[in-house]
């Protein structure tokens, strides 16, 4: 989410932009969260969201 996909593995997936400067870590969780609840409902939600988001923004730098 916050580099996008600029190599896509297939054609069918497609290129999707960075959203590293548009989203903050806050708006990251909840897309993230989102996500989880549209695409695996059957799943439990996932926790500490915004303190992954966090630490993956710091881990890759600006």
């Amino acid at each position: 989410i916050l580099d996008g996909i600029r190599d896509p593995a297939t054609r069918e997936i497609g290129f999707m932009p960075g959203f590293r400067d548009s989203l903050d870590d806050t708006q990251l969780a909840q897309l993230a969260a989102y996500m989880r609840k549209r695409f695996a409902p059957d799943k439990p939600a996932w926790e500490g969201l915004e303190a992954a988001a966090s630490s993956v923004r710091a881990a890759r730098g600006p």
